[in-house]
This record gives structure tokens, C-alpha cells and sequence, in this order.
């Protein structure tokens, strides 16, 4: 315990601090007594790289008290072992929180991690939590009343429409944080559900600041750069990708994309080096010390700070390899309570997808997935796992969708499950070969092409 004003912390809620300071003053549930809590940050969105800011224990009467310094306002968790709460920290701010237990009644094996909803003291709308909470309400009434325009991909336009009440709603705010993260919201949504590329390139990318805090940010571009290099080599007539690696200069990279308009600013264009490069690592078409060398020929190149950083992070974590390597066993139950054992598939290829039912985009992915299903269900066995919190959540979705008829399994509360697959996303594919080996980490998408590289494997062409 840091110090005994934790016991005055709402007096403090969202007063300002000297210098750059943020601080969070905060009582946990009495179950916590005694225990470590770590104020972390998302440090590099690429490989997922945490970063510890401040760490406190929990003293006799719950208080704990966090605090570090940040330049802008950004996404942060708080984590008292494997139950974590996520909060949005800025400039000048002391918070009032409170941390409360987790709810492990649907909880039947411990998960990885929980996920809690902190109480934020203090009646400034104008923060940025609250700000982000009022603009959540608003969308889940959106969602709730437009939902089966989604299934049916008929929502362009009612969604530019409520994009454009929310602008008019928050137009004279001054926030331009929050303004970003609205913005970058629905380009994800418009991303996530099939809006043309180039619209949202226009939109949301051309001549926009690069907003390396911003987490919807990040999120967009990590989406709307997936395979970017990959997808271009296709549609250019002279030298691919295939090529400019080969060439083993980081100047040939740079060159190789300059012409796209988007990726003028050395920034943008920097991260998506490594955002594609760090992909291809583990494609298993390209070889892997030729991407670590690039790597390290950008992390000298570039005069950006955050880029070196990104570049040192992925240098370290492709140290660890998954391609060529054995898929990790698991047991895990179907709707009906039987226990299915992966290696009991031994004679086809086996295409493995995580997903959460709640999710937009895998709902999207889901039906693409059957369809896909129907046309290589003789050659490829389709497993599916849903991630949901409870097994109630999974078997009500099971119940609603009689049409996916491929094995589809829960494991969201096996720890061992998420630590093996390293699953840190909502939704994460492998391709598997009928010896369990993985071929692809990360597979393609339905979305994304996996139907284009099952012609290639399977029906070869004549010419």
C-alpha cells in the first residue's frame, strides 16, 4: 500500500495532477485482500507485447493505488491475477475506482483471464470513459434494432446514417481522442461486415494523422492491412512480393508500396512493414531469416521511435516458431455433452477456427464457413471452437444455427486451451495436416481466401 489517502479516494476522482501524472486510487472486493494488481498497457498491437506500468498490493482494507505518466490518452487493464478490468487513461487525471469480485458462478474450469466492469466514481460526462460509455449505450440500442440488417448485409445505409447522428451528437466536443475512436469504431464495423476497400482507404486513411494510441485505431489498420502485401503482388503485373523479398533490401520494400497514396507518410508506412512482414514470418512460403532481416534492416532504417520498438518486440517473439510444429492436443465437449478428442481426425486435412458467438465479424465468417464446408467437407475436417464465457451462451447458439453441421465444440473456460493456441483475439484460424502438423499459423480466414487455397491443394491445375 503506497499511501493512506486511498481512504479519501473519491474526493479525488478526476482532479488534476502536476506534470504528466495519472493516478488511480481504487478499493477491490475483500476477495482480493493481500494480492498483486498491475496497471498494464497494450504496448504493441502487432504481437500483442504487454507492458507492466505500476504494480501495487492489495493492503487489509482492499485499497490499492496505481500511477504513471502518459502523454495522451490511452487504453489500459487493470489486472489482479487472471481477472481483469479495462479503463482509458489521460493526461492530468486522478481516478476513483472500485474493483469488484469476479463472477465465477458460469465459470465450471478456470479461464485464462475474466474480464470485470469497474465502477468509475466522479459525475464528469465529459470524461473519457464516460464519453465512451454513453456512446456504447447508444450503439447497442443501434445494434439491437438494426442486427438482422447485418445477417443480411443491408446495413450500409442505416449505418452511415447513425454514423452521422453520432458525429452531430458529439460535434462540438472537444476531444479528439474520443472523436478518433468514434471515427475508427465504425470503420471497423464497415470493415468487419464488407465495405469496399477503397471507400474505406478514402475515408478513414487518406491524409489522416496516424493515431498510434488510439486502440480502434490500431485495430483498423491491423485489419485493413491483413495480407496487404500478399493481395497487392496479385494485382501488380511486374515484380511480387515473392520478388522484393528475395531481394533481401529494405529499400525495396519501401519502394515497392510508395505509389499507394495511403502510405505516403513514412509512419503508416512503417507499421505496415511490420504488420506484413511479421505475418509472412509464419506463412511458410517466404524464408524466415529473410523476414528477420528485414526486420532488422527497418529497425535501423526508420527514425521512428515506436517503429524501433515494434521491430525489437517482433525479433523477439519470432524466436518462438508454430509452423512445422504439432498442434497441441485438446478434449473438448459439443452441444449434446460428448467429449471430442482432436487427434481422433487422422485422414483429412483439419481447418481449425476459434470464434465467439457475439462477435459480428464471425457470425459473417460462420456462414461463409458453410458454405465452404458443403463444397470441402470431403477433404477437410471443419472444427470449430466457440470461446464464449458460459456454456449456456454457446449451446443457445448451437440451438439457433441447426445449420452448421460440422463439429463445433466449446472450450471458452479451458485455460490450457487459450495458453497452447496463444488465443488472443476473438476469432483465430489454423490449417492443419492429417498428422496434426500445422501448415498455416495464421490460416486464412473464409473471408479472406482459405477457399482459394483449397483449389490450389486440391485441384492442381492441368496447364
Amino acid at each position: 500500500m503506497k499511501n493512506t489517502i486511498l481512504l479519501f479516494f473519491s474526493f479525488f476522482c478526476f482532479a488534476q495532477v502536476d506534470s504528466q501524472n495519472v493516478k488511480i486510487n481504487a478499493k477491490a472486493h475483500p476477495t482480493y485482500i493481500g494480492q498483486t494488481v498491475d496497471l498494464v498497457i497494450e504496448k504493441n498491437t502487432i504481437t500483442n507485447t504487454y507492458e507492466v506500468l505500476d504494480s501495487d498490493t492489495i493492503d487489509s482494507l482492499g485499497y490499492f493505488q496505481l500511477q504513471c505518466e502518459t502523454y495522451s490518452p490511452r487504453p489500459a487493464f487493470i489486472k489482479i491475477n487472471e481477472v481483469k478490468a479495462s479503463i482509458y487513461i489521460s493526461p492530468d487525471y486522478v481516478y476513483g475506482i472500485v474493483f469488484p469480485k469476479a463472477d465465477s458462478s458460469d465459470h465450471l474450469i478456470e479461464r485464462l483471464e475474466q474480464t470485470v466492469n469497474i465502477s468509475i466514481l466522479g459525475s464528469d460526462s465529459l470524461e473519457l470513459n464516460a464519453l465512451i460509455v454513453d456512446f456504447n449505450i447508444a450503439f447497442d440500442r443501434y445494434w439491437k434494432t438494426h442486427y438482422q440488417e447485418f445477417i443480411k448485409r443491408t446495413h450500409f445505409k442505416s449505418l452511415d446514417s447513425f454514423e452521422l447522428q453520432i458525429q452531430s451528437k458529439y460535434k462540438d466536443l472537444r476531444n479528439p481522442y474520443f472523436k478518433a475512436y468514434i471515427a475508427y469504431t465504425f470503420a471497423n464495423i464497415n470493415e468487419s461486415t464488407g465495405r469496399l476497400k477503397k471507400y474505406l482507404g478514402g475515408k478513414y486513411l487518406l491524409n489522416k494523422p496516424f493515431e498510434i494510441q488510439n486502440s480502434e485505431y490500431l485495430k483498423f489498420l491491423s485489419s485493413y492491412f491483413k495480407n496487404y502485401y500478399i493481395n497487392r503482388s496479385f494485382s501488380k503485373t511486374q515484380t511480387t512480393i515473392y520478388d522484393v523479398i528475395a531481394s533481401n533490401k529494405i529499400e525495396v520494400l519501401d519502394a515497392y508500396v510508395q505509389s499507394d497514396p495511403i502510405l505516403k507518410h513514412d509512419s503508416l508506412r512503417h507499421w505496415v512493414h511490420c504488420k506484413n512482414l511479421f505475418e509472412m514470418y509464419y506463412n511458410g512460403q517466404f524464408k524466415k531469416e529473410d523476414i528477420r532481416s528485414l526486420i532488422l534492416q527497418l529497425k535501423s532504417m526508420s527514425n521512428i521511435d515506436f517503429i524501433k520498438d515494434i521491430c525489437y518486440d517482433i525479433l523477439n517473439v519470432t524466436n518462438t516458431e508454430k509452423v512445422g510444429t504439432m498442434a497441441s492436443q485438446f478434449v473438448l465437449m459439443d452441444a449434446n455433452n460428448k467429449l471430442i478428442d482432436l487427434y481422433q481426425f487422422k485422414t483429412k486435412y483439419i481447418y481449425l477456427q476459434f470464434f465467439k458467438s457475439n462477435n459480428i465479424q464471425c457470425l459473417q465468417e460462420l456462414k461463409k464457413m458453410q458454405s465452404i464446408q458443403k463444397k470441402y467437407g470431403n477433404k477437410v475436417d471443419f472444427i470449430s471452437v466457440c470461446l464464449d464465457d458460459s456454456i449456456s451462451e454457446f449451446k443457445d447458439f448451437k440451438k439457433a444455427n441447426p445449420g452448421y453441421n460440422w463439429v463445433i465444440l466449446y472450450g471458452g473456460q479451458d485455460k490450457k486451451l487459450f495458453q497452447d493456441y496463444d488465443l488472443k483475439q476473438s476469432h483465430q484460424y489454423f490449417l492443419l495436416n492429417k498428422e496434426h502438423y500445422i501448415m498455416r499459423a495464421p490460416a486464412d480466414m473464409p473471408s479472406e481466401g482459405i477457399e482459394t487455397y483449397f483449389k490450389r491443394m486440391f485441384y492442381k491445375s492441368k496447364n
